[in-house]
């Protein structure tokens, strides 16, 4: 690996980092915070263990971390990148695209939510405690408004700015698009921090990179990803029992539709990775 490509994974790792750290920090923060209120309102203080530590993550206390880590996540990728004397707005690829790719990205991304359940149901059975503490963070979450803004609408928006946008821009620079869009994909999935959503993610990565790639705009990813969590939460709020009985004939049916997306993408990136510019086009 020569310098380049190094420094390449480097800054897409510092990216992640820094996405990563905010949300930690965010967290410490918001705890601190809440158990100096509780402790000058009620006029008692309990010792700190990490039970009380999890209990500060739960519900709306959650979503209100994620909430203000994602922005403040960004905005320091973005001054990262005005400090490199990079522009934002070419290099994440913010341009208009296609009426054809955004509206495809519709049903991509429910295709993908869909496969990503089995994919997810799968992994759970051999990673039982990862998905077990996932499942745990995540109950309690989906019962409010709120949640629909920062899962299905903030947090979509921030990864894909950061990953889509930045990122796979970053590993384009100096790795072929095929590596670019794998790399970005596993960095996705490692960004989860548990086996039992690393894997989905990763899967889920891989479309999303590459519909951003051949629109050669990061925004029908936005779209994609935007549709795949509101999507999760939605389902969350059916009958168990009739989700399950449509889930294999559904799944069966996003697994022929993203076969044939995806070669159509395929194609339509090795074309424009033969042509000389790099204009996206009607998406048929």
């Amino acid at each position: 690996m020569n310098k380049q490509k190094r420094s390449s994974v480097w800054w897409s790792i510092l990216l992640i980092g820094i996405y990563l750290w905010i949300q930690v920090v965010t967290s410490i923060i918001f705890t601190v915070v809440y158990m100096l209120t509780d402790m000058f309102r009620t006029g008692q203080t309990e010792p700190f263990t990490f039970d009380r530590f999890i209990q500060n993550f739960m519900g709306e206390r959650l979503l209100t971390i994620l909430f203000i880590s994602s922005i403040l996540s960004l905005i320091i990728c973005l001054f990262i990148y005005r400090w490199r004397k990079i522009k934002n707005y070419s290099h994440m690829k913010l341009n208009s695209t296609s009426s054809g790719f955004l509206l495809l990205a519709i049903p991509t991304g429910l295709a993908v939510e869909f496969t990503a359940m089995i994919i997810f149901a799968l992994t759970a059975s051999v990673f039982k405690q990862s998905a077990d503490a996932y499942e745990s963070m995540v109950s309690g979450l989906t019962t409010s408004v709120f949640a629909f803004i920062t899962i299905g609408i903030v947090a979509p928006i921030v990864e894909d700015l950061i990953f889509r946008g930045m990122i796979l821009n970053e590993l384009r620079r100096n790795y072929s698009v095929t590596a670019a869009i794998i790399i970005q994909a596993v960095l996705f999935g490692f960004m989860h921090l548990n086996i039992a959503q690393a894997v989905y993610a990763t899967f889920a990565g891989l479309i999303l990179g590459m519909i951003a790639v051949a629109a050669n705009s990061v925004w029908p990813a936005v779209i994609g990803h935007i549709i795949m969590n509101s999507s999760a939460l939605l389902l969350s709020y059916l009958d168990e029992e009739k989700v399950n009985a449509l889930l294999i004939p559904v799944v069966a049916l996003s697994f022929v539709f993203l076969f044939i997306t995806c070669r159509k993408l395929i194609v339509k990136i090795k074309n424009m990775n033969m042509s000389t510019e790099e204009q996206p086009d009607v998406f048929i």
